[in-house]
């Protein structure tokens, strides 16, 4: 992932390798977003529900501590495929209306930060 000397800033990678890496840590996001969704369906709450939930909510704080220890990319103004679907996912309308508020905040801005323009 990223480059460094003990004790030192990572350095620079490039946005495709950056983006690349995102898309790593998020693969398991759909999965999340679906499992919350199926647990909203039921018409009443089935034992185990609560265990789902705090276990989401668990992997997207796993997903947000291995965000943060990225490098960011240089700033670019064109972006790739990769980097749309990335926009994408953590902007539709599922994961607003199924991921805490705080946490969406959270890696949005993550992902901000990591593939400036």
């Amino acid at each position: 992932m990223t480059s460094s000397v003990s004790g030192s800033v990572p350095l620079p990678q490039s946005r495709a390798e950056v983006a690349s890496a995102i898309q790593e840590h998020l693969s398991r996001l759909p999965l999340i977003l679906s499992l919350l969704d199926g647990l909203r369906q039921p018409p009443f709450p089935a034992a185990g529900d609560s265990e789902l939930r705090a276990g989401c909510e668990r992997a997207v704080t796993a997903i947000l501590s291995t965000l943060a220890r990225l490098a960011p990319s240089s700033p670019s103004t064109k972006s790739s495929k990769e980097e749309r679907a990335i926009i994408a996912l953590i902007r539709s309308h599922k994961a607003h209306e199924l991921l805490d508020p705080d946490q969406l905040a959270r890696l949005d801005s993550f992902i901000t930060r990591l593939l400036p323009t």
